[in-house]
């Protein structure tokens, strides 16, 4: 029953079918189906591909393209089977999907509700194709599918690294471009190709003793806004290609400056050729090469060795919870969990009326005289 009234092919006679609190007979019926991802227990099939099968249609958003098809076709449990066709992703797709199996089909089909990234699934029956293990694999990846991340790390470094989960990774593009404070050790005398103790060694060379006072004044002339040229081995695309892949080709290419800007350099400590500082800096900064400027400046050459991450914008260290502490069950990850009203508690707020309100769950885009920003 519940399978017919959420999309309306029928309407309740009496009572009231509520989706996120309204009535779902005050949707526009584009609304709500951008809501649903709705597999019917006869798996339909479109004159296609695989993927124009699995990216059909949309949810108000962009068409899901070929990593998005990918995906869900993995949590779908369909991967291995596609990957086995002749033309993989663009495999000949007959109309009805004749030249598939019913199992295939139906993995097909759920395929492309994933695909939608809906808030709510509708499964008709839509695992009767589909083995027992297939299906309990299934039901396991659809509880844990969204999940998502904020940025990257290096491969040495440590630190916070934002996870979004649910609902939450639709605000990551509000996130990646926060700013960032680390922690930084850094190795004078020795450059290597990886401007990381990860590279191979390239040059050493003595190093006199520095004083201190010229250190911070090396760092304090980093503060402001400057163009940073990124290191080879960085995930940089250049004509389509990253920049690390022509690095390990022994291949040099040219990489365009980007503009940073460094909002805070701290020392801390300087021994055994090693100098150890707090930088707060802009999204796109790279540490590596931050550290080779540096040394530069002092009149030597030097690598990062060690590098932690302690703040991304609100999301600090000391409220972060380990990977190893999540595998032995050390820790509950619940306790970790912000959420999403807490990232957005220093913005600023819009309240609607409850007829405004109703607009909105609607769809209806709403004016406000107010400066542009995010509420």
């Amino acid at each position: 029953t519940l399978i017919n009234l959420i999309p309306r092919f029928y309407d309740v006679t009496s009572g009231e079918v509520l989706v996120d609190g309204v009535n779902v007979k005050e949707y526009k019926l584009s609304s709500l189906y951008n809501k649903l991802g709705y597999v019917p227990q006869k798996a339909v099939m479109f004159n296609g591909t695989v993927k124009s099968n699995v990216s059909y249609g949309n949810n108000g958003g962009k068409k899901a393209n070929l990593n998005k098809v990918k995906e869900a076709i993995k949590v779908a449990q369909a991967t291995e089977f596609v990957e086995k066709m002749d033309d993989k992703y663009d495999t000949h797709i007959a109309q009805g999907g004749t030249n598939v199996s019913g199992g295939q089909k139906q993995r097909l089909a759920i395929a492309r509700a994933i695909a939608r990234d809906p808030e709510i699934y509708i499964f008709d029956d839509s695992f009767s194709a589909l083995d027992y293990k297939t299906d309990s694999v299934l039901r396991k990846e659809l509880n844990t599918k969204k999940v998502g991340h904020t940025g990257t790390l290096d491969p040495k470094a440590t630190g916070v690294l934002p996870i979004l989960i649910g609902n939450a990774t639709k605000i990551s593009k509000y996130l990646v471009e926060h700013d960032k404070t680390y922690s930084v050790v850094m190795e004078l005398g020795t450059r290597t190709d990886t401007l990381d103790s990860e590279g191979k060694i390239l040059e050493t060379r003595k190093v006199e003793t520095l004083d201190e006072e010229k250190i911070k004044e090396v760092l304090s002339s980093f503060l402001g806004k400057q163009k940073q040229i990124p290191p080879m081995y960085s995930a940089i695309k250049i004509n389509g290609k990253k920049a690390y892949e022509y690095a390990r080709n022994g291949q040099v290419v040219e990489i365009t400056p980007r503009e940073i800007e460094i909002y805070e350099m701290k020392f801390k400590k300087y021994f055994d050729n090693q100098i150890s500082f707090i930088v707060k800096c802009s999204k796109g900064t790279y540490i590596r090469t931050l550290c080779q400027d540096i040394a530069e400046r002092l009149g030597t050459i030097a690598y990062m060795k060690e590098l932690q991450r302690t703040d991304v914008d609100i999301f600090n260290i000391k409220d972060a919870i380990s990977i190893d502490d999540i595998k032995n069950k050390k820790k509950d990850v619940k306790e970790a969990i912000i959420s999403i009203e807490e990232v957005f508690s220093k913005n600023g707020k819009i309240v609607l009326a409850d007829e405004k309100l109703q607009y909105f769950l609607n769809g209806v885009k709403l004016t406000f005289d107010m400066q542009d920003g995010i509420y």
